[in-house]
């Protein structure tokens, strides 16, 4: 596929000269399948190939979701820390939100009451 990042990319503009740099350096090294970061998890990796669909404002994959994941929850560990009851953080599809926004309170928080229960063992 080749590297096939540039200027005419609105995102790649707005990335700092020394990063674009460091990026180019790794894609000529390393190509498609460079780890750009690894998680503390086994499976969570982020690839070049990954930054390359984020700046071409492609699809998102699992794993960078995943990889977001554990950068907010590490960032809310810190954050956290030393408070004894911690805020959690939830995420939820945006199929959800006109539900939340156009129902009444009683039947919108039984809803999110059962779903967040069925999708707590999930990703």
């Amino acid at each position: 596929m080749g590297f096939g990042l540039n200027n005419h990319l609105a995102v790649w503009k707005l990335i700092p000269e020394e990063m674009k740099r460091k990026l180019t350096a790794t894609y000529e090294n390393y190509g498609d399948g460079a780890i750009i970061w690894a998680g503390t998890k086994e499976d969570v990796f982020v690839h070049f190939s990954n930054i390359r669909n984020l700046v071409c404002l492609a699809g998102v994959k699992g794993n960078v979701i995943d990889a977001y994941t554990e950068l907010l929850l590490s960032e809310q560990d810190v954050l956290a820390a030393g408070v004894e009851f911690p805020e959690k953080s939830y995420f939820f599809t945006n199929i959800c939100l006109d539900m939340a926004k156009h129902t009444s309170v009683t039947s919108r928080d039984k809803y999110i009451e059962i779903h967040m229960r069925a999708a707590d063992d999930v990703r």
